[in-house]
């Protein structure tokens, strides 16, 4: 079950031992929020994640109908 929070600007959550996200700035309906993670920790908006999910989707798809026409 998904976990549902309220943070005023400078309040902060942890995420395991050593990430935190912590609101900085709020206008009209849109929230900043700075991530402070480790290097190898990818951070992505949700938006981003899924299209270039779908793109190397696609090129996968390419890649074997190309495979597969050459024999490969």
């Amino acid at each position: 079950m998904p976990l549902s929070l309220r943070r005023k600007v400078g309040e902060s959550i942890l995420i395991g031992n050593d990430t935190r996200v912590t609101v900085t700035m709020t206008k009209n309906t849109s929230t900043i929020l700075l991530i402070d993670a480790p290097k190898n920790v990818k951070i992505m908006r949700e938006e981003v994640y899924f299209r270039e999910k779908e793109r190397l989707i696609r090129e996968s798809e390419v890649t074997t109908v190309h495979n597969v026409i050459s024999g490969e």
